[in-house]
Parts: structure tokens; sequence; C-alpha cells
């Protein structure tokens, strides 16, 4: 049986059920310090909640929506002798971590930014794996079903003045997922503001409004 299961409550909080008998230690964390995970966890999606990271129900007061207003999804397909890397950037949450640690492989900047052929077949899988969002997904040319493994500890990371980032083997309620995307390792807002809820779409990168205390 799974650990934990995670539900979008319908224009309110992020519900985080622990199935297991005791408290877990070592799952949960917030700001990089660990949190308990008890029978049942209550965390904000508003971006506003004067008790971060839970909730507190001030989303009511703000009339938080969890509707999902993504029209389309942006999706770049980029090919090379050797693998093809999905880029789907409505579920990107700007970690960077693809662009800081694989720079001849990612551009910044540019429309054009991934370059398959400056990277080993090593690299640009790593770089795949070290993606929180799960934006980035390849399939190797000589067996097009070979897909980035399922990662297998459950771990949930609340980013200070980022989204949730979600690892593991998690119960998860969500009836639409996006294109290509990993459904062991993703990023959910907590902002309050993306287009594609609950994903994270990076928009909580352009808040500038006080009244934000995620």
């Amino acid at each position: 049986m799974k650990k934990l299961s995670i539900e979008p409550i319908k224009n309110g909080p992020l519900k985080v059920v622990n199935q297991t008998k005791e408290d877990l230690k070592d799952i949960l964390f917030y700001d990089s310090q660990p949190l308990i995970l008890a029978k049942t966890n209550l965390l904000c999606r508003c971006g506003r909640t004067n008790n971060q990271p839970y909730c507190d129900g001030t989303h009511i007061k703000y009339n938080f929506t969890s509707r999902n207003n993504l029209e389309e999804e942006i999706l770049q397909i980029y090919d090379s002798k050797n693998v093809t890397v999905t880029f789907n950037r409505s579920i990107c949450a700007g970690s960077e971590n693809c662009v800081k640690k694989f720079p001849d492989i990612y551009t910044s900047g540019s429309v054009d930014w991934i370059n398959l052929e400056k990277g080993t077949i090593e690299n640009i899988i790593a770089s795949i794996e070290d993606c929180p969002s799960g934006a980035l997904s390849y399939s190797l040319n000589k067996d097009a079903d070979c897909q980035l493994e399922d990662c297998q500890k459950e771990k949930i990371d609340i980013i200070k003045h980022g989204p949730i980032q979600v690892r593991g083997p998690i119960n998860i309620k969500i009836e639409k997922w996006s294109s290509f995307a990993n459904k062991t390792k993703f990023t959910l807002c907590r902002c309050g503001n993306s287009q594609n809820k609950p994903f994270c779409d990076y928009s909580h990168a352009s808040i500038k409004d006080d009244s934000y205390t995620f």
C-alpha cells in the first residue's frame, strides 16, 4: 500500500493524507526543514495563509479558485540521432536545474533553447532526471518506449517562494494530467496563480503583491 495520498480540494487547500498508523518523518519538508507528516495535512494553495505552509482558511477571503484555465499546452519536441526530448512548458516550475547544471545543452532565454547535439546521452538523461517538475521527458530513438524511470521514495518538498515538489509512488486525485507528465515526479502550485492548476506553471515568479506569503 502506498503511504500517502494527495487530494486537491476544490477551491481550497491540498489535502495530504498519511495512510500509515504513525506520524512520518523525512517525507515532508518546508524550506529544506523537515516537518512531521500527521494523519491529515492541509497545505495552502492560495499563497496567502498566515501559517505557511498550512492552510488557515484565508483562501475564502480571497475567493481562491482551483479552476484550470489553461487553453492549450505549450509543447516543444527536440530530435537528435539517438534521443528525443519533449518539453512541456505548461508544467515547468522554473527551477533552472537544467540551465545551471548543463549549460552546454540548455540555453536560457532562447526559443529553441535545447541543444541535444552538444550533450552526451548520459548528460541529457541526467538533466531530465534532475528536473523536479517533470516538464522534461525523453525517449531513446532505438526504443521509443524507454522513458524516465519512476521515482521510488516518497517526498514532498515545499519550496519557499516556489511550488510543492512531489516525488514517489503517491496516490493523487487529478482528473487530467498534462501531456508527457511523470506521475511520480511533478510540481504543484502554491501561489494560487497557475493557469494549469493543480500544477505549477512558474506564475509565482511574476508575483509582486505583498499580500502573498508563500
